[in-house]
C-alpha cells in the first residue's frame, strides 16, 4: 500500500513538473524520500513477518505437544476402563459359580413346587 502511495506521489510529481520546474524538483526529492521510507518499512514488515512466522510455528508445535499429551492420557484412560471391565467380568463369573455351587440351599421351595404353593397360600 505504501508502494502504491509512492507511485501516486510520483505521478503527482510528474504532473506538477510540467507546470512548475522548481516545485517539481522539490516534489522529486520528496518522492525519493517517500520511496526510501517505503522500502525501509517494507524491510521492517518482512522482519516482522519472519518473527510472526516463527511465533506461529512455535504456537503450532506447542499445540501439537499438548494434543499428543491429551491423546496419550485418553489412551491410558481407555486401557484402564478396559482393565476395570475385565476385572468386573471375572468377579461376576466368580459370584455366579459360587451361587451355583451353593445350589440355592437357602431356598427350600426351589426344588419342591408343592412347598412353594403351601408357603404362598399360608397353609403350612
Amino acid at each position: 500500500m505504501q508502494a502504491e502511495a509512492a507511485e501516486w506521489e510520483a505521478v503527482a510529481a510528474a504532473s506538477t513538473e510540467g507546470m512548475h520546474g522548481e516545485v517539481a524538483a522539490e516534489t522529486e526529492a520528496e518522492t525519493e524520500a517517500a520511496a526510501l521510507t517505503a522500502a525501509a518499512e517494507t524491510a521492517r514488515d518482512a522482519e516482522r513477518g519472519a518473527s510472526a512466522a516463527g511465533a506461529l510455528r512455535q504456537a503450532c508445535v506447542d499445540a501439537h505437544r499438548r494434543l499428543v499429551l491429551q491423546v496419550d492420557a485418553l489412551g491410558a484412560l481407555a486401557n484402564g476402563a478396559d482393565d476395570a471391565s475385565r476385572a468386573a467380568h471375572k468377579a461376576g463369573h466368580k459370584a455366579a459359580r459360587t451361587a451355583e455351587a451353593e445350589g440355592f440351599q437357602s431356598l427350600p421351595h426351589v426344588d419342591s413346587p408343592h412347598r412353594l404353593v403351601r408357603l404362598l397360600t399360608g397353609a403350612v
